[in-house]
Order: C-alpha cells, then sequence, then structure tokens
C-alpha cells in the first residue's frame, strides 16, 4: 500500500535546521528531516548524527538477520523518541512494501523486508538507517518555529544521502540564504 502525504499546510519533506537559538542542547547542530506534519502533530528524523556505538550488523543481528557485507551503513540516532524503532529512509526505490513516499523522490518505511534489500544494495548513497525518531505533538512545533528554534528550508536528497554528515547543518541552512554559525534571528533592523 502506497501512502502519500500531500498538504499544503504540510512541512512534510522540508528541512528543520536547528538555529543557536535552539534550547534543547540534543538538537544543537542537527538537521531534522520532516516525514511527517499535520494538525495532530508531527514526525521527524535527524539525518546528521549517526552512531559510532551502534553498528548496522549487530542491529540486523538483533533482528535476527544474517550479514554477509563487510560494508554496512552507518546507523543513525534520528531522534530521542522510541530508540527501539527502526527506520529506513530511501530514494527513488521501487519497492512495494508498506510505506510512505514523503516526496516524489523519497520515502519512509519500517519494513524488515526493505532492510533485506539495503543489505543487498551495493551503494549506501540510496538510503539512511535510523533509530529513533523526533515526535512533536499538535502545535508544538509551531511554537518552536515561533520562538526562532528552527529554520524551515525546503527538503533536497543531495543534503540528505550525497554530502558527508559534518556539512548537512550548514549546507541545509545555505537554502536559507545565511551562514548558520553566525546566524542570530533575534538581531535588529536600524
Amino acid at each position: 500500500m502506497r501512502n502519500t502525504i500531500k498538504s499544503t499546510n504540510s512541512l512534510a519533506g522540508y528541512f528543520l535546521v536547528s538555529t543557536l537559538q535552539m534550547p534543547d542542547s540534543r538538537f544543537a547542530g542537527q538537521v531534522v528531516y520532516v516525514c511527517s506534519h499535520n494538525s495532530n502533530g508531527a514526525l521527524g528524523l535527524v539525518i546528521n548524527k549517526p552512531d559510532c556505538n551502534l553498528s548496522f550488523a549487530q542491529v540486523l543481528r538483533e533482528m535476527g538477520m544474517e550479514v554477509s557485507r563487510a560494508e554496512l551503513p552507518s546507523v543513525y540516532i534520528g531522534g530521542p523518541v522510541s530508540l527501539d524503532a527502526a527506520f529506513v529512509l530511501y530514494r527513488s526505490h521501487p519497492y512495494e512494501g508498506n510505506h510512505i513516499d514523503i516526496t516524489d523522490n523519497i520515502s519512509l518505511s519500517r519494513e524488515k523486508e526493505l532492510l533485506e534489500l539495503v543489505v543487498g544494495e551495493n551503494s549506501s548513497r540510496n538510503y539512511l538507517f535510523l533509530v529513533g525518531y523526533v515526535g512533536w505533538e499538535s502545535g508544538q512545533l509551531e511554537l518552536e518555529l515561533r520562538d526562532n528554534s528552527w529554520l524551515v528550508v525546503p527538503g533536497d536528497e543531495q543534503v540528505i544521502f550525497d554530502l558527508p554528515d559534518g556539512e548537512k547543518w550548514k549546507a541545509a541552512a545555505a537554502y536559507y540564504g545565511i551562514d548558520i554559525t553566525t546566524f542570530n534571528e533575534n538581531l535588529g533592523y536600524a
């Protein structure tokens, strides 16, 4: 079943780039890709925070899957909520199982079948494997946006899948036309 999220008010498919005003230190320097956003709340995944202590092979073994490839992708901490929940964020793959099309080119799934396909891929540049997510209750994200905790910029699959993790925060903010390391939303105007 293919679910496509389409809404003019939705931030699904956008990046939330943490600003220097971000009050929650867990999100400092982070880029969140919004996967779902509606009147009930929002769900996003941090795309630039790999977990150096958790290997993809370890996760697969815990799921009862065999690991035959020597080189496997990093595991990303998608957010602080439900660290036992695993997600695959991927682009342009003809996977027909249960998934959500976030944009025409980017989809999200939690299906074990997709993990088996990912393990068979030659390139990890077409997907991210994440555990946990960022969740907002109804109105919570909108409040954080009013408090200037996040910049909202269009999501870009090259930023998600092609750039080194250390470059994603600055690259995503560049879509806003600023240097995020010096940006201060609270500066006055003459």
